[in-house]
């Protein structure tokens, strides 16, 4: 399937006016998710705002290989010039600071609302914390994760 999602990004490409320099394969151990890093000469428009064009672009090439392989497991994220890789790596950081705090404040820490995909780098980078647990609240754009102290912690594992 990788050499499918090669061929389908290189097709693509060709529409684009944006020279393509490199596709990468990259699975990512700590969350379990395949990463397609896509390398361009010039990535705004797309990425687009706030990644709405990135994600129609993955959303068009998950459909194209759903058409040519319909028993394929999609479960992988494209990503171009390191922009979804970034996030993803704010959003474990962030989720460190938030558990500190709740930790030495002992008071819940509420995320602000977000994706399903981002709840789960959240929940993933907190998961070998002994003390700190997660929970997913709210329903629909308001879904978001409060990280708590547990009561009787053991020990803090990175």
């Amino acid at each position: 399937m990788q050499e499918n999602i090669t061929n389908l990004i290189k097709k693509l490409f060709e529409y684009f006016p944006q020279d393509l320099v490199s596709v990468d394969i990259i699975n990512d151990d700590e969350t379990g998710m395949t990463r397609v890093d896509v390398k361009t000469t010039d990535n705004s428009e797309l990425i687009g705002h706030e990644g709405e064009t990135l994600r129609a672009i993955d959303y068009i090439i998950k459909k194209q290989i759903e058409q040519e392989l319909p028993d394929a497991v999609l479960d992988f994220q494209l990503d171009i010039d390191g922009y979804h890789a970034e996030h993803i790596e704010q959003l474990k950081s962030q989720a460190k600071i938030l558990a500190d705090r709740a930790r030495s404040f002992e008071q819940d820490v509420s995320c602000p609302p977000m994706s399903s995909y981002e709840r789960f780098i959240i929940h993933a980078t907190l998961s070998d914390y002994d003390d700190i647990q997660t929970e997913s609240i709210g329903y629909g754009p308001e879904r978001h994760i409060v990280i708590r102290r547990k009561s009787n912690p053991a020990s803090k594992s990175e």
